[in-house]
Formats: C-alpha cells, structure tokens, sequence
C-alpha cells in the first residue's frame, strides 16, 4: 500500500490514477482546501491536515503502508511571500509531522515532490542537481528546507524530485489543472484563446536573443511516471533528480494589445526518458501557426549585479559558505552575507574564495561596505589577501568609500604579516581599507544597523557577532565557539542564530560544537530561529537536524551554500 500525500492535486491527482493502473493500491491522505474530491477518481480518501500527526500515523498503520510519496505543500510564490508564516507551517512543519509519523509507523521509503525554485537564480544552464541552493521565495526557500528534514531523517530511504512548470491533462481529459484563481500560463493561454479575452504576462530581460523568456514545460503524465518509478526505487537508496523537458515550449503571445511573455530563467537543455528503455516524454505540441511574440514597453534592464536583490530592500542573509577548510565541492569555506535593507552590506568571515561568490550572489567588492571578522583561522579570513590585492590594484572597480575591517587587534598584526609576505601588492591605503580593532561590547558601523561583539571561547582572537537590524530584528553569529555562559548572552533571544556545528556528536574536539550541544545553546539562550553551519565532512553523515532537535524546537535550518534567509520575523 502507497500513501500519496496531497493526493488530490494536481500532480499529486494524477500521479495516483498512475500508480493505480500500474496495480498498486494507493490510499489518498489530503485536507482538500487546494485538492478535489472528484480529482482522486475511486481512490480512497483520508481527509486530514498534515500537521495532525496522531491522525498520519494511525492511517500509516491501519492501511499498512509500505511507502509515502509526499505532494502536500503550498507552491504559490506570491502567497508565499505575503504571508511567510503559513508556508512554514503546511511545508516545512507538515514535513516534520509526516516523518515522525512515518518513524511512528515504521515506514521508511519517501518520494518528495520538489522543486527547482531551490536553485533561485541558478550559476549556469542547463541546471543539474548539484546546483547550491538559492532560494529567492518564501516558497523556494521552504522547499529547500523540507528537502533538508527529508535528508535528515534517520533510516528514511528517499528520492527527491525537483521540477518547473508541469503542464498538461490526463490523455482522456478526466484530470487537469483546476486551480483557483488559475495562475499558470498554459490554461490562462487556452483560456484567453477560448474566450476571446486578452493575455497579459510580463519579461523582457532575460538572456535570450530578443530578451523574452523562454520555459521548459514537463507534461503532467510523465512527471506522474518518475514518480511511479521513484515510488519502486525508494527502496534502493537516497537520490536527487531533476526532471528535465524535452521540447522547450514555444512563446505564447496575444491578440490585441500585446505584451512580452515572463517565467523562470532556467532553460533545461534536454528530457531524460522516463525509464530506461520507455517511452520518450510526451511533448507540448501547438497547432497552427506560430502567434506573434507580444510586447510591453518595461523599464530599462537592470544591471546583472543587481538581480540577486531583486525582492527590493528587504533585508536577507545569504550563506556564502557553510563548510569548513575541508575541501567540498559543495561547501565552501566559511562567509555569510547580511544586506540590512538600508543601504548596509557586510560579510560575517571572509574565507577563501569569499570575494567571488560575493559576487556571484549579485554583490561584488565594490558593493560592500564592511568585514566582521570572528578570528583569524585561515578558513575564517584568508580572502583578505585578495580584498587587499583587489583594493590595491589600479585594474580593480573603484570604490567610493573605504572597505571597513572589523576585528579582534590580531587582525592588524595579520594585515602587516601579509604585507610584509607580499611587499608592494597588499598595502591599500586607509582610503580604500580601513581596519579597526574592537573589544567586547558596541562596534559603531556606518548606517542604522547596531553591531556589538561578544568575547566566545574558541581562540584567542574570537568574537561572535550580534547585529540588531534598523526594523529591530536581531541575528547573532557564534563564529567557531564551544558552549559557555558568553556564547548564551551572544545569542540571547536572537531572531536569527548563526551557530557552528562542526563536529560529529559524540567527539571531542576543542572549541567546536556538535549538532547536540549546538541545539542546547539555542534553547539556553531562548532564540527564534536556529541556522546549524560550517560542518566538517563527518558531522555530515549523521542526522543532524534530529540531534539538534533533542533540546531545542523552535524552527531549524541547515545551511547550504546559496541558501537566502530573509530577516524578517
């Protein structure tokens, strides 16, 4: 027996039409306030929310069921933006309910219905699924996290997949989009054409030759088979996928006045067959002749550096690097990147290669404005060689003011060890660099936001950070630090805790923190929302949102490089 979460959606409805032709005995568990009664066909049907998690585990048992596929999640981007709170609650907290329920009831195979919004504003195409995660929504960024619990779960086989723009109806037309109100381009295009009404959607900066947009859909019935299959390879061992198009859907126009079309920027290059040897994926076929492309005078194309920005003055955290000195290719080494909302940008760390992911999140040198730097461990702060090499250069951008450092007074003696290493090349002038040693206690930064520093125990030249944002939301930074009555005060009733968990639960390193410890910390010092990083390899085979989650229970992150946190409450 298979239980489909979300059953009676739209993927999720025909997904189970599939399973069900396919023999399988598939029981539908939704609260129906997005699905349809009538879309899950003869399926049974357990109305209930996915955050009762008595009500999950007793269906589990009763039904007997051998694996989930996991549909139910809000998905709309706008909603999600407008109200956070309830689509922390239904994606990533109903996740949370499903897996304990499953622990409950011993099952252990988990399909996920992912998506690419994870990836944002992706670092190449065609994307692939070693992308970072990028989220720039709510939703992305929720989805994000349900695919971290999932990863985290202990004894919890999974396949994860991630997708744009599921398109298309049942062959016979017994199922199909009904959303409402409809949002998605393909319907609202039918719709348009059948009742004689205009289309409106909007782009015209992307990088395409005339600057429209141009979507890869994936047909509704082949993301229904992967899904099929994933349910019968769950057993197999944990994987991530991305479902990719074949044919890339042509550009839909309008009648009458006429517009520019808008979507995602991924471009997918090809479709993977459903199975080896199967069918190829069905295609999105438009009869007829080609429409005109539409256009709509829009505001001239905004810099490339600017586009990670583009949810406009809200402040946000980006994780530039969540690993240690360890080389990973998926973790880099330790950086975290606040925009305050107002006009300030900063980097917490400033480890190798900092500068140029900085950069690459839409934020290069001369967009920064200060370095806050926990110590001086190379992992920590190495990429000041290049911040000198670049603010001296006479190649490099100008800047119009000078680039603030911030730190214990080993950092000056570290700044002249590295000039001296490198005579001529290192020695910006205060112009450009200006470095100033703090102690313990307030630290003037330039702009409405507060900073003070805290004296944690790691290393001499340790300070952890705590910034209190112009609108009152407050986020701290451990640095690396081990517990202690200071690390506490540090993250006292913080919004948002930036906390090492570098090392596996269990051993006894020094100056780090394991998950387990890392969790107690949070719940000592009474803070909202808790962001576990720089994690050496090891600690990343264990659960490490489970041990986190043995002392502490408000909300939990893990982080990966890209990850986008809005500081907001």
């Amino acid at each position: 027996m298979l239980l489909a979460t979300g059953g009676a959606g739209y993927i999720g409805s025909h997904t189970v039409r599939t399973l069900r032709e396919a023999g399988h005995d598939v029981v539908v568990y939704d609260d129906l306030s997005e699905g349809r009664r009538e879309a899950v066909l003869d399926a049974p049907l357990v109305e209930g929310d996915i955050l009762d998690t008595a009500r999950l585990t007793a269906t589990l048992r009763e039904r007997r069921v051998e694996a989930v596929l996991h549909f139910a999640a809000r998905c709309y981007v706008d909603e999600s933006i407008a109200n956070p709170a309830l689509y922390w609650r239904i994606n990533r907290d109903g996740t949370r309910s499903l897996l304990a329920a499953m622990a409950a009831a011993g099952v252990g195979r988990l399909v996920f219905s992912s998506t690419c919004a994870v990836f944002g504003v992706p670092d190449r195409v065609p994307m692939d699924e070693d992308l970072p995660h990028r989220p720039i929504s709510v939703y992305g960024e929720t989805k994000s996290a349900m695919e971290a619990e999932i990863r985290a779960a202990a004894g919890v086989r999974h396949v994860i997949f991630r997708y744009f723009n599921a398109a298309g109806a049942s062959e016979d037309g017994r199922l199909g989009e009904h959303h409402d109100p409809e949002t998605h381009l393909i319907p609202r295009a039918l719709a348009a054409a059948r009742d004689g009404t205009e289309l409106v959607v909007y782009g015209d900066d992307y990088d395409t030759p005339d600057g429209t947009c141009i979507r890869d859909y994936v047909h509704v019935c082949d993301l229904a088979d992967a899904h099929l299959l994933a349910a019968r390879a769950a057993a197999g061992g944990r994987r991530v996928a991305d479902l990719q198009p074949r044919l890339r859907a042509r550009q839909l126009g309008a009648a009458g006045r006429r517009r520019r079309a808008h979507g995602d920027r991924a471009a997918a290059a090809r479709a993977r067959r459903a199975a080896a040897g199967g069918r190829p994926a069905r295609a999105l076929r438009a009869g007829g002749p080609r429409p005109a492309r539409a256009r709509l005078d829009l505001p001239p194309r905004r810099p490339r550096a600017h586009r990670a920005a583009r949810m406009g003055g809200a402040a946000r955290l980006i994780v530039l690097g969540s690993g240690t000195a360890v080389p990973r290719a998926d973790r880099a080494t330790s950086c975290y990147l606040v925009d305050d909302g107002a006009g300030l940008v900063l980097l917490v760390d400033c480890g190798p290669g900092a500068l140029h992911r900085a950069a690459s999140a839409g934020y290069p040198l001369p967009c920064l404005d200060a370095v806050l730097l926990t110590h001086i461990h190379p992992d920590h702060c190495a990429d000041l060689v290049a911040a000198q090499f670049a603010l001296r250069s006479p190649l490099g951008e100008p800047r119009p003011r000078p680039l603030l450092l911030y730190g214990h007074e080993a950092v000056g003696l570290l700044l002249a060890r590295l000039r001296n290493a490198w005579p001529g090349w290192l020695a910006p002038g205060e112009d450009r660099l200006r470095s100033t040693t703090v102690e313990p206690g307030p630290v003037a930064l330039p702009g409405r936001t507060q900073a003070a520093a805290f004296r944690v125990a790691h290393h001499a030249s340790s300070l952890g950070w705590r910034l209190t944002l112009p609108d009152g939301f407050v986020l701290a930074f451990s640095g690396d630090a081990t517990e202690g009555a200071d690390l506490v005060e540090l993250g006292r009733d913080a919004d948002l805790f930036v906390l090492e968990a570098a090392v596996p639960a269990g051993s006894d390193v020094p100056g780090h923190l394991d998950p387990a410890r890392a969790g107690r910390v949070a719940a000592a010092c009474g803070a909202r929302h808790l962001l576990l990083t720089h994690f050496y390899p090891a600690v990343l085979e264990q659960p490490i949102a489970a041990l986190a989650r043995q002392g502490f229970e408000g909300r939990l992150t893990l982080a990966q490089d890209g990850l986008v946190v809005p500081l907001t409450r």
